[in-house]
């Protein structure tokens, strides 16, 4: 009787709610004296709820470790949380929202020790004045933390140090304080392992206002981004960089609060790399270039948010804005040319947004949104060169000041929701070029929405239309100074539930709308070989989308199915044609009528084997891009093929070694044209990890990396990366590790593209073998 009474104590403890066996997948957790089983999925009418304990190995050290593993959630490569399939709405920690959309700072940071459940409100509509009378496709994820990480200061703090070639550090602090009415967290990194530490400035879009939501101008100053690689930047990049969040959210009675959110990032990075392009063509150019990269930037985020969330009004009102300061150097050789760029950035940004809902009763809304902001960069671009042919400094200011505001009403027609929105869009851009006069535009938009949803038992068609009268002023374009155009945007979602686990999603909508182009009547330098002529007036595009997704979530067995295809076409009344030459790159507008398509298909599956310790997911992807291209006096549409297949393997069914493989097959091809290489390009990557525990103090960790990749025909370059990390738990709240990484001590990383006309080779130096030994403390 005393071992039943002892059983039922610690089931109480650990949040086990008592269910048959019937109606779930139990996981076994040792415990001093007994043995518990621990519910590993929990279902409650739209709400699903994944108990940390029965997903987590003794390596997840973040909370993002163990989201990975949930069935029917996705973590990207940059932090952003997808439920089956959609990106979430919101990110809670015990229902507030403390972060918004820079949730990273949890994710990589919450220890997963703290954290008693990961909750998916699903179709949750988290705005309670919408929430009976507009649905949500999307879900809130909410953190639970055990009872004894509530209201208490907890975190940790980490110190690293090691060398080899040089010495290297990484060190982190964390400070995590959950109270009722009062949350914070401290986060504060550096390192200068190649690490990047940038989360905290990660912004994920916000689905669920998406109304308020406008991206920044693009750089006019291009300089040569860092290829994407599939392998870590840890592995090339040579860093110093330091990175602080600071978030407080303050209740303030039983529906408001008051959050501030601070971030800070400063690198100094340093980076090297060799390049050989081969631009084709009527004529084709090869060009060779050797880059010395020292990029530094500082970076401060401030952000001050009001919220009232109660059943009949919900106001915010959130001030933010950014400064930065960014540098790029580079020392570079082109066709063995000379030569030093230099590329200084200060952009900097305030803004206001508002947004107010009113609930009359009745399902019957009032809404009102304003987005106002100010935005400023100045850039400045110098070259010197030993022959002078490219000497240049050239600096270019970009002010816009761009405000939106919005009115709408929703209410009941024939037992259906009926959304008719005003919306009002102004942009005033003054663009200046070394000493010349300020280049004004300005753009105003007004629109009418209505949108009707019709709902059904087990789903929802909803029907919209957008009502867009245009009107833009250029003084400089002599033909033409004011352009007035009025347009229809109609589009179609169609939502059906064909039994818990099944979901079906269509959609289709006909879009039409102006170019994102600045608009100058000057040419500029882009970098050093690149000369950028005028668009001297605003272009338009068209495009027709379709896409359909199906979900299947049986979470209680632990099995979960995602399949996805979409399909636009887009008409553009100019394009840009490329000209490349021995000492130049000239890009020019050519104002013609074009087309261009592009197709996808994603399907995925994962089940997890609870019994067998085991859990499969995979995936099929392929993309079709039909673009035209006109470049060295050849216009061609170019047709390329992606073609990409990954699977995961987890296996943790005994207690002393853990095991886990994540591979990846690509091809990528061009259909046959003129002067095209039509053959394919194969690559191959996969990642091993294997665990041992020898005793419960002592954990050795083996990661394997291996890349197969095809640079020319039948011509392959392999690379290996071997890592181990030995770790000794000193005590409950200390731990000792030993890191060595590159063990193979490989030296160089070689990639190959196509990318329409064009060849290119990709070589790299790597960082070489190093150790590091640190030291953690929880508190």
């Amino acid at each position: 009787m005393r071992i039943w009474l002892t059983i039922v104590l610690l089931a109480v403890v650990i949040g086990i709610e008592a269910q048959t066996n019937n109606d779930s997948i139990w996981r076994r957790l040792s415990l001093p004296e007994v043995m518990v089983k621990v519910k590993p999925v929990e279902i409650s009418r739209d709400t699903v709820k994944y108990n940390v304990a029965a997903f987590q190995d003794k390596n997840d050290r973040y909370i993002e470790d163990v989201l990975k593993k949930l069935p029917g959630i996705e973590v990207a490569e940059d932090g952003r949380i997808s439920y089956k399939g959609n990106p979430i709405n919101r990110f809670n920690i015990e229902g507030k929202d403390l972060l918004g959309n820079r949730y990273n700072q949890a994710t990589r940071n919450l220890p997963v020790e703290a954290v008693a459940q990961v909750q998916v409100m699903e179709n949750d509509q988290p705005i309670r004045a919408l929430k009976d009378s507009k649905p949500s496709d999307h879900a809130t994820l909410n953190i639970k933390l055990k009872s004894g990480y509530k209201i208490k200061l907890f975190g940790e703090v980490q110190g690293g140090i090691g060398g080899f070639e040089k010495t290297i550090w990484n060190n982190h602090l964390t400070l995590i304080r959950i109270a009722k009415e009062n949350q914070m967290l401290v986060t504060a990194k550096m390192n200068n392992r190649g690490e990047n530490i940038n989360e905290n400035t990660i912004n994920h879009i916000d689905v669920n206002d998406l109304e308020n939501y406008a991206p920044m101008p693009s750089d006019f100053l291009t300089t040569k981004a860092f290829s994407f690689l599939p392998i870590s930047e840890s592995r090339h990049l040579d860093n110093n960089s330091y990175s602080v969040g600071v978030n407080h959210l303050h209740g303030i009675g039983e529906y408001g609060n008051l959050r501030t959110n601070i971030t800070y990032f400063g690198t100094k990075d340093e980076h090297s790399d060799s390049t050989f392009y081969l631009y084709g063509g009527a004529e084709s150019l090869a060009l060779y270039e050797r880059n010395n990269y020292v990029l530094r930037e500082h970076t401060i985020e401030p952000h001050f948010r009001y919220e009232l969330n109660a059943p009949k009004a919900y106001l915010i009102d959130e001030v933010s804005g950014s400064l930065s300061y960014k540098n790029d150097r580079n020392s570079l050789y082109s066709n063995s040319l000379r030569m030093d760029e230099d590329v200084t950035r200060h952009p900097s940004h305030l803004q206001n947004k508002m947004q107010m809902i009113l609930n009359s009763g009745g399902h019957h809304t009032y809404t009102v949104n304003s987005l106002t902001r100010y935005f400023r960069r100045s850039e400045t671009l110098n070259v010197v060169d030993t022959s002078e042919f490219y000497n240049l400094r050239e600096r270019i200011v970009h002010n816009r000041i761009f405000t939106r505001n919005s009115i709408v009403t929703s209410f009941f027609v024939w037992g259906n929701r009926l959304e008719l929105k005003y919306g009002m869009e102004y942009r005033l851009d003054k663009i200046k070029i070394d000493i010349g006069e300020y280049q004004r535009s300005r753009v105003l938009t007004n629109t009418l929405s209505p949108e009707y949803d019709i709902n059904y038992g087990e789903g929802l068609i909803s029907i919209g239309s957008a009502l867009t009268l245009y009107s833009m002023y250029v003084p400089w374009y002599e033909i033409d100074r004011r352009q007035n155009k009025l347009y229809v945007s109609p589009s179609i979602k169609w939502r059906h539930d064909f039994s818990p686990f099944w979901r079906m999603v269509v959609r289709g909508s006909y879009d039409k709308a102006a170019s994102d182009d600045e608009l100058l009547s000057d040419d500029y330098a882009s970098n050093y070989r690149t000369r950028i002529m005028p668009v001297e007036r605003i272009g338009w595009h068209s495009s027709t989308n379709a896409s359909l997704t199906l979900n299947y979530a049986n979470l209680i067995n632990m099995v979960s199915w995602n399949f996805m295809a979409s399909a636009s076409h887009r008409k553009n009344d100019h394009h840009n044609a490329y000209t490349y030459q021995e000492h130049y790159t000239l890009v020019s507008p050519v104002w013609e009528s074009t087309e261009s398509r592009l197709y996808m298909l994603r399907t995925a599956a994962e089940k997890t084997f609870t019994d067998a310790g085991t859990s499969v997911k995979g995936s099929v992807n392929y993309t079709r891009n039909e673009t035209p291209v006109a470049q060295n006096d050849l216009r061609q549409t170019v047709k390329s093929n992606i073609m990409s297949t990954g699977i995961t393997l987890r296996w943790n069914k005994l207690k002393w070694i853990h095991c886990a493989d994540e591979g990846t097959f690509n091809v990528s091809w061009q259909d046959k044209y003129e002067l095209s290489n039509s053959y394919a390009l194969k690559s191959l990557f996969n990642e091993m990890h294997v665990s041992v525990y020898p005793t419960n103090t002592l954990s050795i960790d083996m990661k394997w990396e291996q890349s197969l990749v095809e640079t020319s025909q039948n011509s392959y370059n392999s690379n290996a990366f071997i890592d181990a990390r030995v770790r000794y738990t000193l005590s409950r709240d200390a731990e000792m590790a030993l890191m060595v990484y590159n063990i193979c001590n490989r030296h160089k990383y070689v990639d190959a593209s196509f990318s329409g006309f064009n060849y290119a080779y990709y070589s790299l130096p790597l960082r070489g073998r190093e150790f590091m030994l640190s030291v953690k403390w929880k508190f």
